[in-house]
Formats: structure tokens, C-alpha cells, sequence
């Protein structure tokens, strides 16, 4: 009598198991179909596309060649166009500052903003028109991402707990620092103009610079540093003198401690671990301050202006291929001509929609 309902259950289970087998395999069996129907729908858009670009090609090209012909007439009436590029290095943190002023000069372009453009650049109206755009890129290489890993990760800092650092250090992987960095933290950056007039690069080149050497919030900015700086150099100066006068008088004991062992007054007997350990921390306490010293020297050379030149305009610019222009502007015109022949088309399947609802409805 016990084993019927122990059957049954057994029963009941199989049928679970089975049904839900069932169930997935549907489930499988649709997200399969729906996968299919994409793969299949993208062939025939595509088989669609070209059929549309083979009964179209004549306007097409038609449309690839007056763009062409309107780029060989902007490029011959506009004249040459002239590139130089400058390599500046973006200190006390105003490389935000640097992308900000080089879209202001964009905006000042794009506007026709003469006047303001002379006074910013000190040039002639003449100069102000031809100028075209300003672009700004940083200089991005696993070089410089390290360069910034190593400033914020791995440098001591006397200030800083070094299991702070450490535990950053251990969390924060280069590969992962590095995908984290933006524009703005890569402090060398390349600033290029393009121009009508070939030898206006010298000019633009000392106007860039004073628009954030003689910024006023930047140029404060840079003084409260320097005097930060001055001040911790006099600090690693007295520490060395400190260090040093420390060293006299261990010196000097060590001195009166020898002579009283020589004259048998005070038996008392250094080994060799107490006489050197200490002439050794203070050797290495005076190398690593020096180091510190150097290292804020150096750095204090480095960044003398807000913006610091690398590498300055040319004084005559490079002229862009015309087949550059040219080619943009062909592409613009298959471009606009492959809209407006999909516009067209688009408005004659409305029609024939349209059309054939109006035949169904006389029908009924």
C-alpha cells in the first residue's frame, strides 16, 4: 500500500523535468528563429542597398562629380590652405583652461569676430580673416600614462602615509589607470591652425601663449605654488643642515667614548651594529632629502610658465593637398545626392501606399 504514492511522485517528477525540457527547448527554439531573422533581414537590406545604388549609380555620380567641381572652386577662390602645428606642455593643472581658450578662438572664427580676434592675436583684420579653426589633441603614448602613474602612485611623499599609496597601488592596476585618463589629464598637447596666409604663425604662436601665461587666475594659481615650493626647499635645506649638525655630534661622542675607553675611565664597549647603524640612517635620511631637493629644483625649471613651449609654429605653414579639399567635398555631394534620391523614394512608396489603400476602400 506504501509504494503506490511513492510511484506517483516519481511519476509527477518525470513529467516536470520533461515538461520544462519542453519549455527550453522552445525557448531555444525562438531566441535560435529570432537570431536567423536578423542575419537574414541585414542580407536583404543589403541586397536592397546595392539594387537601390544600381539603378541610381548615373545620379550618384552625378552628384560625386558637382561636388567634386564645387570643391575645385572653393579651393581656387579661397586660395591655399596653410597647417602648423605647435607641442606646448599644460602646467599647474590648466590643460582644462587650454581647451576652453582654443574653442573661445573657434567661436570667435565661426562668428566672424575681427575685432576681438586682432586684439587676442595682436594682428591685422587682414590676418584675423584668413584664420579658419584651432584644434587641440593631447599626446597620448603608455610613456606619458606612466609618467602620471608613477606621479600619483609611486613617488614618497613625506606627507603621504605610504600604506595609503600602497593599498592604491594594489587596487588600482596601469591598465585600468590608464583606460580611466582623459583629454585633460595628459599635460603635453599638441595645438595645430589652419590659415589662408602663409606666414601668420609666428604671431598666433605668442598670442596662445600669453592668452594663459598672462591669465590672471592661472598666473595666480602659478605663484602660490612657487611660493609652496620655496617654502618646502627652505625646509629640505634646514633638514640637511640639521642632518649634518646631527652627524658632528655623533661624531663627536663617538670620539669622547673612545677616549674614555682608551684611558680606562668608562669600560664601555660599542659593537660594531650600534657604531654604524646610526651614520648609516643619517647618510641615507641626507641622500633622500637631497633627492627630494633635486627633484623639486628640476621640476621648479621645468614649469617656469603656465604654458610651456616644446616645439613653436613654423614661420611658414604647410599647404594642404588639394586633393584633400577636393575629396571632402566630392564626398559631400554623394552624400546630399544619396539622401535626396532615398527621400524621393521614400516619398513614392507613400504614394503607392496611399494609392493602394484607396483601391482597397472602393473595393469594400
Amino acid at each position: 500500500m506504501t509504494e503506490k504514492p511513492n510511484m506517483e511522485n516519481a511519476k509527477s517528477d518525470e513529467v516536470e523535468i520533461s515538461d520544462f525540457l519542453k519549455i527550453l527547448g522552445k525557448i531555444f527554439t525562438k531566441v535560435g528563429n529570432g537570431i536567423a531573422w536578423v542575419f537574414v533581414s541585414i542580407y536583404e537590406l543589403l541586397i536592397l542597398l546595392f539594387l537601390f545604388i544600381k539603378r541610381k549609380i548615373v545620379w550618384l555620380c552625378i552628384g560625386y562629380i558637382l561636388g567634386m567641381g564645387l570643391g575645385l572652386i572653393s579651393y581656387y577662390n579661397s586660395g591655399g590652405i596653410y597647417r602648423s602645428e605647435m607641442i606646448t606642455r599644460a602646467n599647474f593643472e590648466s590643460s582644462y583652461f587650454l581647451y576652453n581658450q582654443i574653442d573661445y578662438f573657434n567661436s570667435l572664427i565661426k562668428n566672424d569676430r575681427i575685432d576681438d580676434l586682432t586684439k587676442e592675436f595682436n594682428i591685422s583684420p587682414d590676418e584675423a580673416k584668413s584664420l579658419i579653426d584651432f584644434t587641440a589633441t593631447p599626446i597620448k603614448s603608455d610613456i606619458e600614462a606612466a609618467k602620471l602613474y608613477r606621479q600619483t602612485f609611486m613617488e614618497s611623499r613625506r606627507n603621504h602615509n605610504y600604506n595609503f599609496d600602497t593599498i592604491w597601488l594594489n587596487t588600482l592596476k596601469f591598465d585600468e589607470f590608464k583606460n580611466e585618463l582623459t583629454d585633460y589629464d595628459f599635460p603635453i598637447i599638441k595645438i595645430a591652425v589652419r590659415s589662408k596666409k602663409l606666414d601668420i604663425f609666428s604671431k598666433l604662436q605668442q598670442g596662445l601663449l600669453n592668452s594663459l601665461n598672462n591669465n590672471p587666475d592661472l598666473k595666480e594659481k602659478k605663484e602660490n605654488i612657487e611660493q609652496i615650493r620655496k617654502q618646502e626647499e627652505t625646509l629640505l635645506t634646514d633638514a640637511l643642515k640639521n642632518i649634518d649638525t646631527l652627524r658632528q655630534v655623533y661624531n663627536r661622542k663617538l670620539t669622547l667614548q673612545a677616549e674614555n675607553t682608551s684611558t680606562g675611565g668608562n669600560q664601555f664597549i660599542l659593537g660594531e651594529r650600534d657604531i654604524r647603524n646610526p651614520e648609516l640612517d643619517l647618510y641615507d635620511k641626507s641622500m633622500r632629502i637631497k633627492d627630494e631637493l633635486i627633484e623639486l629644483r628640476m621640476r621648479s625649471t621645468k614649469e617656469k610658465n603656465v604654458l610651456e613651449l616644446f616645439s613653436g609654429f613654423e614661420k611658414t605653414g604647410l599647404q594642404q593637398s588639394a586633393l584633400r579639399k577636393i575629396g571632402e567635398n566630392s564626398l559631400y555631394g554623394l552624400a546630399f545626392t544619396f539622401i535626396i534620391l532615398i527621400g524621393i523614394e521614400f516619398i513614392r512608396f507613400l504614394n503607392r501606399t496611399e494609392k493602394s489603400k484607396q483601391v482597397i476602400k472602393r473595393e469594400v
